[in-house]
């Protein structure tokens, strides 16, 4: 759903997959599953490998972003390229004591009254530049897989089970062409973030747009696709 005013400028150039992940979306929210990063990126290889897939350049949002890098460590020559959307960047492991009590039967208790008290509409709107553009598709959309009964096993799976972001030393070591794609006014993971991303990945290249929040392809997809397409033309693959 967050790639749908995307999708149609790239229909019938490129063979398009939109993944919902493990525990978002449409997707399964299990306490059956390990939420790490190295796992998730596991599960994409799998898919392009079952799909005989090449040339693929995986576009991640957010902490999709780094779960993309892991992939493309994980295995480089499965991987041509990466768009880093408002990619998260330099976060650590959760607390060690916030580990420890999520394993407490109160934790989803707990989980299931944060959920209740922050509402969509609210959420949303710490996301966007632009607020003038939630309308009830949106709230609905998004707020639907939270709703569901075992969203609270997925937050607490990736309390326990998410590793740090890469760390300086593993992301001088993708040499990929990558595309870092910022809206200027995110206030969830800041446009400094994106810069220091430059700094780290060798081969890469940082667009920000003007009046974009976190959810820039929400807001600006059209300068999103044109990004993409220049960075297509002039880069080395």
């Amino acid at each position: 759903f967050s790639f749908r005013k995307l999708i149609p400028f790239l229909k019938g150039k490129y063979d398009i997959y939109t993944i919902d992940l493990v525990g978002f979306g449409e997707s399964e929210k299990t306490a059956n599953f390990k939420y790490s990063y190295h796992n998730y990126a596991s599960l994409i290889l799998d898919f392009i490998k079952q799909l005989g897939l090449r040339n693929v350049v995986l576009i991640g949002h957010s902490m999709g972003g780094q779960i993309s890098l892991y992939t493309a460590l994980a295995e480089p020559n499965k991987i041509k390229g990466l768009v880093l959307v408002a990619c998260s960047g330099y976060l650590k492991k959760s607390n060690r004591w916030a580990v420890f009590f999520s394993r407490f039967p109160f934790s989803r208790t707990f989980i299931r009254l944060w959920i209740k008290k922050h509402k969509v509409e609210d959420v949303l709107r710490t996301t966007l530049y632009n607020t003038a553009i939630i309308d009830q598709e949106m709230i609905r959309a998004y707020g639907k897989p939270v709703l569901e009964k075992n969203f609270c096993d997925t937050l607490l799976g990736l309390l326990r089970d998410r590793e740090g972001d890469l760390e300086a030393k593993d992301l001088q070591k993708i040499s990929h062409p990558v595309l870092l794609l910022w809206g200027d006014e995110d206030q969830i993971v800041p446009l400094k973030t994106g810069i220091h991303l430059r700094q780290d990945l060798p081969n890469s290249t940082l667009v920000s747009i003007p009046e974009a929040g976190h959810q820039v392809i929400e807001e600006k997809p059209k300068q999103v696709f044109a990004a993409f397409e220049n960075w297509l033309a002039t880069s080395d693959f």
